[in-house]
């Protein structure tokens, strides 16, 4: 059977099992959610999923979204760039 973890309304992790595993309470004491998705073979990971229906649907990223995700070089240049602004502020301060 094909299988995904819900959590926070999405299909967190897909895989094949024999039987909906059985898992204690996560860290927060919520019950970890598992769906059969068998007979739904189109569903990734990353789908929003809506407990009212039962249904999956794609998550379409936005442009917006792209805009605002930052690779990890970017961050690293941002922060390497913040530095150095910091120790100039400092060192004119200093003069």
């Amino acid at each position: 059977m094909r299988i995904a973890q819900i959590l926070n309304d999405k299909a967190h992790l897909i895989f094949e099992a024999v039987e909906i595993p059985s898992f204690p309470l996560d860290t927060y004491g919520n019950q970890i959610e598992f769906i059969d998705i068998t007979n739904n073979p189109s569903v990734q990971e990353g789908w929003y999923y809506d407990r009212n229906s039962g249904e999956f649907t794609e998550h379409i990223e936005t442009s917006t979204e792209k805009e605002l995700l930052l690779t990890l070089e970017e961050m690293q240049m941002q922060t390497l760039l913040n530095t150095e602004y910091l120790v100039i502020i400092s060192e004119l301060n200093n003069l």
